[in-house]
């Protein structure tokens, strides 16, 4: 990948006229590439850290808190690395290939963000925890009716049967649902079991944990 660097900038050169560059010429080109060596170099770094606990194979979800003090930790790295490489030549042009390589990385950053947060043990929980709750409402409801309210009274008894409707409709679709998506039930009974474990303070350093072939 370096070599490729400066065969690409010497090519231009020729490219350009018949004559054999200038010295100052070789230099700028050699400086140019040493710089796109640098910000390729860091950007590839950066990837490698943050892959192994927010990559596409990570398992765990990360805080946003924690997975920002990573992302700090790596960039000061990277960009220690980039600039004991990119060390001479055009001062500018150094800053620019340095701004090129925050860029990068900064888009890294948002995927990697995007990853963990579809790791979130809470996302989607809602999809499933309204219905039940309006289940187990209705089913509390009329419980309370039927326990309350007198026999003979015809409101209280549509008042039942449209809780028990309420009730069986949910846990009819909720069934239709499971059995339908069995799998997506499942990992979101494994979110709420993590989303416990997280509330209660169990996630620690455990998330940052990758899978291990």
């Amino acid at each position: 990948m370096e070599l490729g660097a400066y065969i690409r900038e010497y090519a231009l050169m020729f490219e350009k006229g018949a004559k054999f560059p200038e010295a100052v010429t070789m230099l700028g080109a050699t400086a140019a590439a040493n710089n796109t060596n640098a910000t390729n170099i860091a950007a590839a770094k950066y990837k490698d850290e943050m892959n192994q606990v927010a990559g596409p194979k990570a398992m765990s979800y990360l805080k946003p808190g924690e997975l920002e003090s990573m992302h700090r930790k790596a960039v000061d790295e990277c960009i220690e690395m980039f600039d004991s490489m990119a060390n001479f030549g055009d001062q500018q042009k150094i800053l620019m290939a340095r701004q090129t390589t925050l860029r990068k990385i900064s888009t890294d950053f948002e995927m990697y963000s995007t990853l963990n947060a579809s790791r979130n043990p809470l996302a989607g929980i809602e999809t499933y925890l309204i219905p039940m709750s309006i289940a187990v409402l209705s089913f509390v409801l009329r419980w309370i009716a039927d326990s309350t309210c007198s026999s003979w009274s015809q409101t209280c008894r549509a008042g039942s049967d449209m809780l028990s409707h309420i009730y069986s409709v949910v846990f009819l679709f909720l069934m239709i649902v499971g059995s339908t998506k069995a799998k997506q039930i499942t990992d979101t009974l494994r979110r709420m079991k993590t989303a416990i474990e997280v509330a209660s303070g169990g996630g620690g350093s455990s998330n940052a944990k990758v899978k291990t072939s």
